[in-house]
């Protein structure tokens, strides 16, 4: 695999990691506090594609599938998606220092 494709692979994952914990250390209303009003509504009016999925992973990380769905779509899908990044992206690391250590 490509060291760049690497690179953006651990990034995204180490962000995954930090959001993931987040949902589940912090408490909802400070996560709701933390996170900002989406500029589309403030200027315009009107809810983006990425509206109301801060609340849809809070739910998804509550096990609430159907009140996730209900604010955003796509929530479940992009949930379930980080979910697997992180699995397979943490087994690579594993696998790759194992790999080193038995070549040793």
């Amino acid at each position: 695999m490509m060291k760049e494709v690497k690179i953006i692979w651990g990034i995204f994952s180490a962000l995954s990691l930090v959001l993931i914990l987040c949902l589940f250390f912090l408490k909802s209303h400070q996560i709701l506090e933390l996170t900002p009003t989406c500029i589309s509504v403030k200027k315009f009016n009107q809810e983006c594609f990425m509206c109301g999925m801060t609340r849809a992973f809070i739910c998804c990380s509550k096990l609430d599938f159907t009140s996730a769905y209900r604010f955003n779509r796509g929530s479940i899908f992009l949930y379930t998606f980080m979910y697997l990044n992180l699995i397979s992206y943490l087994k690579y690391v594993y696998y790759t220092l194992n790999l080193k250590k038995s070549t040793k």
